[in-house]
């Protein structure tokens, strides 16, 4: 960010009267004064501006090179207006540099980007997008077609279609209380969990170890409130922040613009221009994703003494090779005793967006959190919206009536 003062930043940060935010008793009202505290400091120290770019540099391109295309255009250009022998020749020789150059500093790239690499994920990441793709390609120019015709408004198209209910509307109207008898609920209920669980309040250090934390390359979610910008006044903020969040984990309610976000299409296989061929990838805000590590760390202690030993999925420490490794085990231990093995692989379609909110309630409430959790966790998977952004428009909000984003950590 040029011309940013990132002192007078901070500065202006700690003077901000944060406490005028909770003489609201709505949490909402609450949020809207606080973030407007924070917006206009952030929009005095460094303003949205709109500013043309140019496309992503590859990686091998140097100034030697660019000196070199530059004077290559150069004399192609003074050769077209004389058209001579003597421009042609010029010409020739500095183009035939060019391609010399690049395919000196291609070749150093991908020998640098192999012995650097600490991990194969390593090198392929930074490899991978300069190969060419075999797929179709779902940037922004797409035409989305139905029935043939092309599409004048697909963002509208997409969010309709990513909103529109998985599960039967009479499963979307039951309360809490008649999933009560549920085979899955009164299993867990037989086994008397009795956790006891409630959210407890953060501290400042955690909180400010959260906003260090925070991956400035990701986007910035409806509020428009970048993970850099958050992350650079961690130092300041930490402590109106966490009174903030520890307001709303005290009222068990969510702010409304919390549970906002852009959705984004990512194209997964075959025709590109059907919308069933996509997925929807929710682009959430930074600060409630903050608030989501708050609920995620404290449940994951109160049930990771409850986990299945076969469990490996939103584990940590655990992943895919682990599954793979415990597998193969078994698989080689039943071999050993000349026992029959057989694998039975499942893939659930649309997991995420298949959550029956009233349904993930009665479970927690059968593990044993209590009144105000529930009414935390309720507060967080109800009454949400969303927008797709497609081809660089904005469709309208549409509420999401049942599933988790997929994007958030739920």
């Amino acid at each position: 960010m040029k011309k940013f003062n990132e002192a007078s930043f901070c500065c202006d940060l700690s003077t901000a009267p944060w406490d005028s935010a909770f003489v609201y008793n709505d949490i909402n009202d609450v949020w809207n004064h606080w973030s407007k505290l924070y917006k206009d400091i952030i929009d005095k120290h460094a303003p949205i501006v709109k500013k043309r770019v140019h496309a992503n540099q590859l990686p091998w391109i140097n100034v030697q090179i660019k000196r070199a295309i530059q004077l290559r255009n150069k004399l192609y250009r003074k050769y077209r207006l004389s058209r001579n022998d003597e421009t042609w020749e010029s010409y020739r020789v500095q183009r035939n540099l060019v391609t010399k150059l690049k395919r000196t500093s291609i070749k150093r790239f991908f020998l640098d980007s192999s012995a650097n690499a600490t991990t194969p994920g390593d090198f392929w990441k930074r490899v991978k997008p300069l190969l060419p793709s075999s797929g179709q390609d779902n940037s922004d120019g797409t035409c989305i077609m139905v029935r043939g015709a092309v599409v004048s408004d697909p963002s509208n198209l997409f969010n309709k279609h990513f909103s529109s209910p998985v599960l039967d509307r009479t499963v979307l109207t039951k309360s809490v209380e008649d999933f009560e008898h549920h085979p899955s609920v009164t299993s867990i209920s037989s086994r008397n969990f009795n956790l006891g669980f409630s959210f407890q309040p953060v501290s400042t250090e955690y909180i400010g170890k959260l906003l260090t934390g925070l991956k400035t390359n990701k986007s910035c979610g409806p509020d428009n409130i970048t993970p850099m910008i958050l992350k650079l006044s961690a130092s300041t903020i930490k402590g109106p922040l966490t009174k903030l969040l520890n307001y709303s984990l005290a009222n068990s309610t969510w702010p409304q613009e919390w549970k906002l976000s852009n959705v984004t299409p990512a194209y997964k296989k075959d025709d590109s221009s059907l919308v069933e061929n996509y997925r929807p990838i929710s682009i959430l805000s930074s600060i409630p994703k903050i608030l989501e590590k708050v609920m995620y760390d404290q449940l994951y202690d109160a049930f990771k003494t409850h986990f299945s030993l076969n469990m490996s999925g939103f584990l940590s420490g655990h992943s895919c090779c682990t599954a793979l490794l415990k597998m193969v085990d078994d698989w080689r231990l039943a071999l050993d005793s000349k026992k029959v093995t057989g694998t039975i692989a499942i893939d659930l379609s649309k997991a995420f967006d298949s959550v029956c909110h009233s349904l993930l309630l009665a479970k927690l409430r059968a593990y044993g959190l209590n009144d105000d959790a529930l009414r935390f966790v309720q507060s967080y998977l109800t009454e949400r919206q969303q927008r797709v952004k497609f081809n660089c428009k904005f469709s309208d909000w549409l509420p999401v009536q049942c599933g988790v984003p997929q994007g958030a950590r739920s």
